[in-house]
């Protein structure tokens, strides 16, 4: 049963805290885990044919802590279904942040390997069907193909994505630092 919701964006110390949190023994699923184990799932999710608390109850029974998109983007659900989970939130300071999130699309987009593994693999077309279902579901925008993966920097959609993260972090706070008696979830901020 979930014991931990790492509520972080994507380029917050995920992968540090995915791999800190299986050194103390929890079994975590990070971003690629999703995908590998929960592609179907989370596949009706972004379709919006599930009903999210019942599913994630089911999917994550015997997993301890959650970390890395998508699941981030489904805090308030997934604390209805754990309510005794704890929800983690690292931040860092938005230029930082966007800087390194930038850094990571433009390797993926630089990267002709990484794009023929998506246009001609069927996991690589898998994985690419389930970035454009999330990146649809949450930011509002389609990724039309492999070949334009990356987020540029003058775009209205970095401007979405930035203003997504500001909105999430202080949902988080504002939701499950002052009232964590609502989900009977534990919250702690760690700069």
């Amino acid at each position: 049963m979930m014991k931990v919701i790492v509520a972080s964006y994507s380029k917050y110390g995920t992968k540090t805290m995915a791999a800190a949190l299986t050194d103390l023994g929890f079994v975590v699923y990070d971003y690629f885990d999703h995908f590998q184990h929960l592609e179907k799932e989370w596949m009706q999710i972004f379709a919006g044919t599930a009903n999210n608390v019942e599913l994630f109850q089911q999917m994550y029974k015997t997993i301890d802590a959650v970390t890395d998109t998508p699941s981030y983007f489904f805090v308030e659900d997934l604390c209805k279904a754990f309510p005794n989970a704890k929800v983690i939130l690292t931040q860092r300071d938005e230029k930082v942040w966007w800087d390194s999130f930038l850094r990571q699309s433009m390797e993926w987009q630089d990267s002709r390997v990484f794009k023929i593994i998506l246009t001609i693999t069927p996991i690589g077309r898998r994985f690419f069907r389930y970035l454009q279902a999330y990146r649809s579901y949450y930011y509002g925008f389609n990724i039309p193909s492999p070949w334009s993966m990356v987020v540029d920097p003058a775009s209205v959609e970095s401007e979405r994505v930035k203003q997504d993260y500001r909105e999430h972090n202080a949902k988080v706070i504002k939701e499950f630092m002052k009232h964590p008696q609502d989900y009977g979830t534990h919250t702690e901020q760690l700069h």
